[in-house]
């Protein structure tokens, strides 16, 4: 019984070190994706509380990237709150960048006006930091799309 458990001891080592290294292929493959699919979720719910000193996080800071916010912007976003955020699902590139669209839905807290804009995101993923980071910036608030 000892010997046939010793001889095929080596073939089943084989065949779980195997199982293991091809299972291991995909996390690695996905974790780009998997990180995309967090940064979405957390720049949404920051997007929605309103937190817009918070949201600038996110930005790129590429020279092809958008011009960061001015404080006259953020003051701006500030006198708007979030009332609807529905995001499409997002399209990833081998580029390494995705994009989404998202319907964002705000309200005046002066005047209660609403408005509906779309704000096309386009992502990039940084290898150093091993993060996305946003390359559109702020959505205009004064136009119904960007």
């Amino acid at each position: 019984m000892k010997r046939q458990l010793l001889r095929w001891l080596p073939q089943c080592l084989l065949a779980l070190v195997l199982g293991l290294a091809f299972a291991a292929g995909p996390v690695a493959a996905k974790s780009k994706q998997q990180r995309l699919q967090a940064t979405l979720y957390e720049y949404a719910g920051t997007f929605r509380w309103g937190e817009v000193e918070q949201i600038v996080a996110y930005f790129d800071t590429g020279e092809k990237a958008a011009k960061p916010p001015t404080a006259f912007d953020i003051q701006r976003w500030k006198q708007w709150r979030v009332v609807g955020y529905r995001a499409q699902p997002y399209a990833m590139f081998k580029d390494g960048f995705a994009e989404q669209v998202v319907t964002i839905e705000i309200s005046n807290v002066n005047t209660l006006a609403t408005k509906t804009i779309v704000d096309r995101q386009r992502w990039r993923y940084d290898d150093k930091r091993k993060h996305w980071m946003l390359m559109t910036g702020l959505p205009v608030l004064t136009n119904d799309s960007r």
